[in-house]
This record gives structure tokens, C-alpha cells and sequence, in this order.
């Protein structure tokens, strides 16, 4: 009987805090892309490696309380550091991502930290000094961080994210996979 009570007594806070939480956000993080080394394929396989690079994001969402919806927008650039075997000094990479992602909040009086994950589409462009390729594909992201109040209104936001393809880029006669691990630092405004 007692557990009753105390579930009970759970879902009510949950509900009290949602309802007093809730509210449409904007969000604004830049950051540090590190991609990770990809597979190449094609006759035969290699690698492909990059340099650190910049990410930045920019997101529209609605805080429900306890879980976060947005619609996010992410940029990533990064020098290609060889390809194949061969150093690659003029190769750089570009991903946009067009990502959907929930988050669940954890929170208490002084941070929030959160988890969440996402899905939607990335959109890859590799250039070097004579040509341009791009290709799409499905994308997911992992996130966790947290959440810092700095007003009323404005969060500073910590955020590592996980980015990946779910299939091989086509690039010219390669196949290329994609992974990146991305360290970002943002600010949240809610209305």
C-alpha cells in the first residue's frame, strides 16, 4: 500500500513540475567536431582520417517538464588529414545535419543534467582542389550533458554528442563511412 502512495506521490510531482516547466526554447551551441577515422571501399579498402574541426548547432524545441523535443540544425567541417595512404592537406569534409532529437531532463536546484538521442538526415559534402562530391544519409545522435541556469530565461548548456550515418557516403568510386564525437558549449533561452 505504501508503494501506491509513493508512485503516486511521484507521478504527481512529475506532473506539478512538467506543467510549471513547460515552454518553447531556442538554442544556439558552437563547439569541436572530432571525426572518427573512416572506412573506405571501393576495389579494394582503406582508411580515411581527419583533424579536429568546428561544429555548431541551432535548435527550435518545446521543454515538457521532465522530456525535451527539438528540431535541430548542425554544421561540421573538418581537414582531412590522409586518404588511403595518401596525406590529403587539401581535402576537407562538411556535414549538415537536419536532426529531430528528444532529451530527458534530470532536474534539480542547481544543474540539469540530460540525456537524449536523435534521428533525421545528414548531408555530406568532400572537396578537395578539382572536385565536389555530396551525398545524404540517415543519420542518429546520442547526447548527454547538462544544463547550467544562468537567469530565469537563459541556460548555459554542456553537451557532448555522438553522430553517425546509418549507411556509407558515396563519394566519386568510394564508399565512406561517418562518425564523429562532438564536444559543444551553447546557450538555451525559453520563453
Amino acid at each position: 500500500m505504501k508503494l501506491i502512495f509513493v508512485v503516486a506521490g511521484l507521478l504527481v510531482g512529475m506532473f506539478v513540475t512538467t506543467a510549471m516547466a513547460s515552454g518553447p526554447y531556442l538554442g544556439a551551441a558552437g563547439g569541436v567536431a572530432f571525426y572518427h577515422d573512416g572506412d573506405l571501399s571501393t576495389g579494394g579498402t582503406g582508411e580515411i582520417q581527419y583533424n579536429p574541426g568546428i561544429a555548431a548547432t541551432a535548435a527550435l524545441g518545446y521543454d515538457f517538464g521532465v522530456l525535451r523535443g527539438e528540431a535541430e540544425f548542425g554544421y561540421r567541417n573538418a581537414k582531412v588529414d590522409t586518404f588511403a595512404t595518401f596525406p590529403a592537406n587539401d581535402m576537407d569534409t562538411t556535414f549538415y545535419s537536419y536532426m529531430g532529437n528528444v532529451y530527458w531532463d534530470f532536474k534539480t536546484r542547481n544543474i540539469t543534467p540530460f540525456v537524449g538521442g536523435g534521428v533525421g538526415l545528414l548531408h555530406g559534402r568532400f572537396t578537395d582542389h578539382y572536385n565536389a562530391f555530396t551525398d545524404s544519409a540517415i543519420g542518429y545522435q546520442l547526447l548527454a550533458g547538462m544544463g547550467l541556469p544562468m537567469t530565469r530565461h537563459l541556460n548555459l548548456d554542456v553537451t557532448y554528442k555522438y553522430q553517425a550515418a546509418a549507411q556509407k557516403f558515396h563519394v566519386g568510386v568510394y564508399d565512406i563511412t561517418y562518425a564523429s564525437s562532438n564536444v559543444f558549449a551553447g546557450l538555451r533561452y525559453s520563453f
